[in-house]
């Protein structure tokens, strides 16, 4: 899945994280087809200098939010998607829907 999909999917007040996840999994097989290998590119969990600099100027400010497939959205995605461990929460949330419609998903992570 492409960065720009995050973008593409319209995120609904009230729609559950699991309808959510089922519209990225149909925006993928649309957009490329069945059988497609899915890479989810993990997120550092450590402190970096893009984290003081984006609290410094007053960014990253929204809570860390848990969920599970029947919570109801209750932000904006921008709000969500502001804060890196919301971020990496919502991959691993992702990464079952396209493997239910038969896509190969591989989730990395990064190191330094």
């Amino acid at each position: 899945m492409e960065v720009s999909s995050f973008l593409r999917i319209l995120w609904r007040t009230g729609e559950s994280y699991d309808a959510i996840a089922e519209s990225y999994a149909d925006f993928t097989v649309r957009q490329y087809g069945a059988c497609t290998t899915v890479v989810f590119d993990g997120y550092e969990q450590e402190p970096s200098i893009k984290d003081n600099t984006q609290l410094r100027r007053g960014h990253n400010l929204y809570p860390v939010i848990s969920f599970t497939a029947d919570t109801e959205l209750s932000m904006k995605k921008d709000d969500f998607l502001s804060t890196g461990t919301s971020k990496e929460q919502l991959i691993w949330f992702l990464s079952d829907a396209p493997r239910k419609m038969d896509c190969i998903v591989i989730k990395c992570t990064r190191r330094r």
